[in-house]
């Protein structure tokens, strides 16, 4: 674990995975296990993650330009930037970092052309 307070973007691992540019700000090696950090930069008209849970962690989104559209169980929300996002927290939050896709049918009418 690092001691310096500050996380550089400037260092993070970047993954370039069209349609989305990704940065890996800090993972579970970088803060105890704790929790990760990954910037998403969504490419305007595509969808994000495909449905899906998690049994060892929650997650929180923080929407910083643009808006987007969220399923939280079988709702479908809008958020915009500034709007923080708590789509599904997990049963129990050790250590673990899963995900587990499912499936959604209010996901699959919202992506319908």
């Amino acid at each position: 674990m690092s001691t310096d307070p500050v996380i550089r973007g400037a260092e993070a691992e970047t993954v370039d995975s069209p349609p989305h540019l990704l940065r890996l700000l800090a993972d579970g090696n970088d803060t105890a296990g704790a929790f990760s950090i990954i910037r998403v930069d969504l490419r305007p008209g595509h969808d994000g993650a495909a449905p899906h849970s998690h049994q060892g962690f929650s997650e929180l989104l923080y929407v910083m330009d643009g808006a987007v559209e969220i399923l939280s169980g079988d709702r479908m929300s809008a958020a915009h930037a500034g709007d923080l996002v708590v789509p599904h927290l997990a049963a129990d939050v050790p250590a673990r970092y899963d995900s587990q896709l499912v499936e959604s049918a209010a996901w699959r009418r919202a992506r319908a052309p």
